[in-house]
């Protein structure tokens, strides 16, 4: 546990270099990079649900891209048995793979970070890594499809609906939950003021209570493939949740009325009115489902830059004004806020069990092959 908590330590002191250059700021996050593709992708039987990915690596085959299942009933997304099977062919080795899957995530937050963080992209990197935890490094499946569907960002800002419609299509044959990130690229008119914002979110709250009580009675009723999934996505929790806290709800809802008063300073309000709506839609779903429904809090996998684009937007406005005090706000703020989800990490269910201690491939002839 001491391992991965210094690591993010580590990853926080590093901020420190926002006084250097902007050269050396792209060195440091180059070099996270580096590092937590070494990380994530030399580990060997860590992370969670490792034995079925490795199952999958070694056994995807060209032939049945479209009839693979898992579960016994389940069909497997047909990119992601192409993708496995194509490089199990020129590969060869799970670790490559992995290598691979692990550098793309990582290229895609520090991408993230110099678009929407320009002037702080190691404090939006660490802020990202602090809040998303092993699940940056450790990407299997809806990793991936994460990852992909943190582009669509950019084409929604730009307005580019054919390149976004592209990334959702490869992304949910990668992982069907990236359809969750369709309908967002039109809800920029939607604009929460104060009193909508508020009434929202403790009215979603209200429902999360009552809704964790009787969910999966009414899913079960419904029978079929429902049904199924509501016993399989209710029976567990994923890794990286252990359930909200009121502590949370409450830090959150503030950080929602911040973010509505810094719209102010956007100069596009369409696409800022968008990130609201997915950080309202975030926070819904975690509030849904993270206390007992942790496996459906994967919803939201998609939607995890919004909270770090909005949180250093407000940064850098609070910055930009030159004074003492509203220096201390914003460091107050990013301080708060990141150590709040430091001292969430290797908190979720069956994290000790998954990911302690750290292996790596080097250890392999010590380990022998994983079972399925």
């Amino acid at each position: 546990m001491d391992f991965y908590l210094t690591i993010h330590f580590l990853v926080i002191l590093s901020t420190i270099f926002e006084f250097s250059t902007k050269k050396t700021k792209i060195k440091i996050l180059w070099f996270w990079v580096l590092f937590f593709t070494y990380i994530g992708g030399f580990r060997w039987k860590i992370g969670g649900d490792w034995d079925q990915y490795y199952y999958y690596f070694e056994n995807c085959s060209l032939l049945h891209i479209f009839d693979t299942v898992r579960y016994g009933n389940d069909f497997l997304e047909p990119g992601f048995v192409f993708l496995n099977a194509i490089c199990k062919i020129i590969l060869g080795k799970f670790y490559i793979y992995n290598i691979l899957v692990t550098f793309f995530y990582q290229f895609t937050i520090i991408s993230i970070c110099r678009r929407y963080s320009p002037q702080y992209p190691i404090l939006m990197y660490a802020f990202i890594m602090t809040t998303s935890g092993t699940a940056s490094y450790f990407a299997v499946r809806a990793g991936l499809a994460a990852a992909m569907m943190y582009w669509t960002y950019l084409y929604i800002e730009k307005r580019e609906l054919k390149k976004f419609l592209l990334i959702i299509l490869i992304g949910s044959n990668i992982h069907i939950l990236c359809l969750v990130m369709l309908p967002f690229y039109w809800v920029g008119k939607i604009r929460f003021n104060y009193l909508t914002a508020t009434v929202c979110y403790f009215a979603v709250a209200l429902f999360a209570v009552l809704f964790r009580e009787y969910f999966q009675v009414i899913a079960l009723l419904m029978g079929g493939n429902v049904a199924y999934k509501a016993d399989v996505y209710t029976s567990g929790e994923t890794i990286g949740f252990s359930g909200a806290t009121s502590f949370g709800w409450i830090l959150y809802y503030m950080l929602f009325m911040l973010f509505v008063f810094m719209r102010k300073y956007s100069n596009n309000k369409y696409f800022y009115n968008t990130l609201l709506v997915l950080y309202f839609a975030l926070r819904a779903i975690m509030m849904v489902f993270s206390d007992g429904m942790g496996d459906l809090t994967r919803l939201s996998s998609g939607l995890g830059p919004v909270f770090s684009i909005l949180l250093i937007f407000a940064f850098t406005k609070l910055m930009e004004k030159k004074k003492m005090g509203y220096i201390l706000i914003a460091f107050t703020l990013y301080i708060s806020v990141s150590f709040y989800n430091y001292s969430k990490i290797g908190t979720g269910f069956f994290f000790m069990d998954t990911c302690v201690p750290y292996k790596t491939i080097f250890d392999y002839n010590n380990l022998g092959t994983p079972n399925w």
